[in-house]
């Protein structure tokens, strides 16, 4: 397996150069929140994951903390590493089925530096099998086998992320409104229709000023 992938999102994480590569821009039309038939979910009414309280408890989510702090507020889970500590991470997971059109997430902000992850990860109860990553400004995706591409992020237009299982393997798509999706990559291994979706905001080497992640709908349908 790659080193650069983190069997689980429960440590120091190490960054290196990852090369930039070709991706596919393939639109396919969907949409979020209330699961119907087909490749697409129509939103009903609005859905707010994470309205406060206890972090990651209304999402019936495992909360896993070092030297971070995770808050929920608002309708977004916020994780902010704190600054200057080499390692340290928040991290929100929880099982789920993993079933076609998959998962969606809102990502409305990043940790910032070199050596920062904000990352959405499914895992088989274990290592992580897929993964979608921002790190120093590039949106990695990866599966057990490697990187499959990366590409420079946007955060208007790739504001969504969403994983979907197909035939053989599984999609990784963006998109700035839920709505018209873009294929970014797409993963030769198979998944299973249970696992584990993880929500993580981290830094590998201590960065001075992190910041915070912030995850907001986050939803898996049909």
């Amino acid at each position: 397996m790659d080193p650069r992938i983190p069997t689980r999102f429960d440590g120091p994480i190490v960054d290196v150069p990852i090369p930039v590569d070709a991706a596919s821009d393939a639109p396919i039309d969907a949409r979020v929140i209330v699961p119907v038939s087909g490749t697409g979910c129509t939103p009903a009414a609005p859905v707010t994951t994470f309205p406060g309280g206890v972090a990651c408890a209304d999402w019936m989510g495992t909360l896993t903390i070092d030297r971070a702090t995770v808050t929920e507020s608002g309708g977004a889970l916020s994780i902010s590493p704190s600054a200057g500590a080499a390692g340290a991470f928040g991290q929100c997971g929880r099982a789920i089925v993993f079933d076609a059109p998959g998962v969606f997430v809102e990502i409305s902000d990043v940790v910032d530096g070199v050596s920062t992850f904000t990352s959405v990860g499914l895992s088989a109860f274990g290592p992580i099998v897929y993964s979608m990553s921002v790190r120093n400004d590039i949106l990695v995706f990866q599966h057990t086998l490697g990187t499959i591409t990366t590409i420079p992020y946007d955060p208007v237009a790739m504001r969504w992320w969403r994983m979907r299982p197909i035939t053989g393997g599984v999609l990784y798509e963006t998109a700035p409104e839920a709505s018209a999706w873009t294929v970014r990559a797409t993963s030769s291994v198979p998944s299973s229709e249970m696992t584990d979706v993880q929500l993580f905001g981290g830094v590998g080497a201590a960065e001075p000023a992190p910041g915070t992640a912030r995850f907001e709908t986050v939803n898996v349908c049909p």
